[in-house]
């Protein structure tokens, strides 16, 4: 038994418009046809009329203007094809061959700029498609431009226009106004002919629709800012006179700032206040100085205030007749009296009163003073302190809480700070008198209570004095400087210190008054000498080391508190204070040489006689007075030659020696 196999198996027939037509036939034999090593069988039925298609262009307006891209809606092509109306399948394909094939099917929207697409119209009943060229073309939007102004002042409308630019052979068609969302319309209303007006202030979006003659619309938008639009103006409650009052607004154009203009019934026009900010809401407020003129007080009755006009940001300028009333307290009146002038220390009391307005009571008062290091008040009573001025008030509140003060200028005297110079905290009973100087000049001096313009302290017993300085200024203002001195005597003073003797090995001892119990007493060396001192704080130190020729100054001094006495000595060998003049003659001699001593103190002296290799002839003491002395040495038993004559003191220092020969 042969078996069958039906397949249905396209066939494209060229027509000479370009439309590819499938049918199927019933055939009495079969075609075989090898594909890819595979023989296939195809059976042929009986043609089915296939649908309709043909060629044609479709246009769709840019997406965005100036891209040259459309979103077509490609399902809107399927009606245009004459088609069935029912029974087919529209498909549209990028190529020819994925419509052919059923492939890759575009969808919809289908954005694409100025090209051809095939579409392949498809009856599945009687299994067969025609593909249809299809030109998409993409028109430009116009453009377009909205003129005129972005501020609308007030209520004053403002005329919109707009510029309209078109392609290809488009023209003008049609144009639309509108605003871009609902609140908008709460802010300013739009005709058809661009001419807006505002509502209250705020900001609004302008849209314009312009359509061209290819049915393409586009849009733009254009930010108006409404300003200002004022609805209400209010205050809370009756407030007191000369106070401000917080004005608050309502319908403002929202973030902007003004100026108002303004006045209270008929009195002078008050300038501008500045810089005040509405909120996101168009509310604002200010407080304003309202209701005094020349700092008095307006009557007690219901004022009106009135804006007249506000200034904005934009430069807007709006007329107002918008009014509140508000009633306004009249203030109590304080009032004190007293000196105006008061010393530094001093105090005085002021006198208080006060006058309440009618239909109100006394709620409580109040003292203060500007600069309380100046001066200061409680319950009237006033001090001084320091010297300037300090303004002293007293403010009154009633039973409305209304308050007034009442304010004076206190001038507090007192003359700069007294000093005392010459002085200083401790003396000692010897010394000199102290000229007294005050600064400023013209003040008394007291000692112990008693006045004084010097100060002795020699004159005082030990212990401790005050001394005080009084001063009154030319306001009357007394003020004084104490300053308490102490005075201390001396130590016992060195009476008789001095030279002790000459002794072997040129030791001196020193000789000094004994300091009191609980003081304190020193050597010291005036001249720098380097000598060699034995108990330095002893009355009775002694000293060595001097060298022949110099002299040392010497001071004994005692420490008593803060008081010290000393003495000075001089310290000088006695051989160096005691001169002499040596001669001998003859020279040569033969029997006897001659000594002349001419001597302003009486001695004696040792008289060497030796030869020059220093053999000792002659050693004997010889004794001389002051004045001029003549000793006749014999010499008859050496032998001739030369020999060394010399005379030494007690300490065996050499004080001559001569060279003479013995014929």
């Amino acid at each position: 038994m042969a078996i069958v196999i039906f397949i249905f198996l396209p066939r494209v027939l060229h027509s000479a418009t370009g439309i590819r037509d499938f049918k199927i036939a019933n055939l009495s034999t079969f075609d075989i046809l090898n594909i890819g090593g595979q023989i296939k069988t195809y059976q042929t039925e009986t043609y089915d009329t296939c649908p309709v298609a043909k060629n044609l262009n479709y246009s769709d307006c840019e997406a965005v203007a100036g891209s040259g891209i459309a979103k077509f809606v490609i399902s809107n092509i399927d009606t245009l094809l004459d088609s069935y109306t029912s029974g087919v399948i529209v498909s549209y394909h990028k190529i020819l061959i994925d419509a052919n094939a059923g492939i890759n099917a575009l969808k919809s929207p289908y954005a694409s700029a100025s090209t051809t697409i095939y579409a392949r119209i498809t009856n599945a009943a009687a299994f067969c498609y025609k593909i249809s060229k299809v030109t998409l073309t993409v028109n430009n939007l116009p453009n377009v431009i909205i003129m005129g102004d972005s501020i609308v002042c007030g209520g004053t409308p403002i005329h919109l226009s707009f510029i309209g630019t078109y392609f290809g052979d488009a023209k003008f068609l049609s144009v639309s106004w509108s605003f871009l969302s609902a609140p908008d319309y709460k802010i300013a209303s739009i005709d058809k002919t661009g001419i807006l007006s505002g509502k209250e202030g705020g900001t609004a979006t302008v849209k314009i629709g312009l359509q061209d003659t290819k049915g393409c619309v586009n849009e733009t938008t254009k930010v108006i800012t409404v300003t200002p639009t004022l609805k209400t103006i209010s205050v809370n409650g009756a407030i007191c006179s000369r106070d401000n009052a917080t004005i608050k607004l309502t319908g403002l154009t929202a973030n902007n700032s003004f100026r108002f203009v303004y006045h209270i019934n008929n009195l002078p026009k008050f300038d501008t206040v500045k810089n005040i900010i509405s909120d996101a809401n168009g509310n604002a407020q200010f407080k304003a100085q309202l209701f005094s003129v020349n700092n008095k007080s307006l009557p007690a009755n219901t004022q009106y205030l009135t804006i007249d006009r506000a200034t904005d940001a934009f430069g807007c300028t709006v007329a107002f007749t918008k009014q509140v009333g508000i009633t306004v307290y009249p203030l109590p009146i304080p009032n004190f009296s007293g000196d105006t002038s008061i010393c530094s220390g001093n105090n005085f009391t002021l006198k208080s009163s006060y006058i309440l307005q009618s239909g109100t009571s006394f709620n409580s008062d109040f003292w203060s003073s500007s600069n309380m290091n100046v001066v200061t008040v409680s319950n009237g009573y006033v001090t001084g302190i320091s010297g300037g001025t300090a303004d002293i008030s007293y403010k009154v509140q009633d039973s409305r809480g209304c308050d007034s003060t009442f304010t004076k200028t206190i001038t507090v005297t007192k003359s700069f700070p007294l000093t005392i110079t010459g002085l200083k905290k401790s003396y000692c009973e010897t010394e000199n008198n102290i000229v007294l100087t005050g600064n400023p000049s013209g003040g008394n001096f007291t000692i112990d209570g008693v006045t004084s313009t010097s100060f002795k302290p020699s004159g005082l017993l030990k212990g401790n004095h005050l001394i005080q300085y009084n001063y009154t200024d030319s306001y009357g203002c007394k003020s004084f400087q104490n300053i308490l001195v102490s005075v201390d005597s001396l130590g016992k003073n060195l009476a008789n210190g001095g030279l002790g003797g000459a002794i072997k090995n040129r030791i001196f001892v020193l000789n000094g008054n004994t300091p009191n119990v609980g003081d304190s007493a020193v050597w010291t060396v005036l001249n720098n000498v380097a000598i060699n001192f034995d108990n330095i704080h002893s009355p009775h130190a002694t000293i060595s080391g001097l060298a022949v020729g110099e002299k040392v100054v010497l001071r004994w001094t005692i420490f008593h508190g803060a008081c010290n006495s000393f003495s000075d000595v001089t310290i000088l060998p006695a051989e160096l204070l005691r001169t002499s003049e040596y001669i001998i003659y003859p020279n040569p001699t033969d029997d006897y040489v001659t000594l002349q001593i001419r001597a302003n103190y009486s001695g004696n002296l040792q008289i060497e006689i030796i030869d020059m290799i220093g053999h000792i002839f002659k050693n004997q003491i010889i004794s001389f007075k002051e004045g001029l002395n003549t000793k006749d040495i014999p010499i008859d038993d050496l032998s001739i030659g030369i020999y060394l004559m010399i005379l030494k003191n007690d300490l065996q220092e050499i004080k001559y020696k001569a060279r003479f020969l013995k014929k």
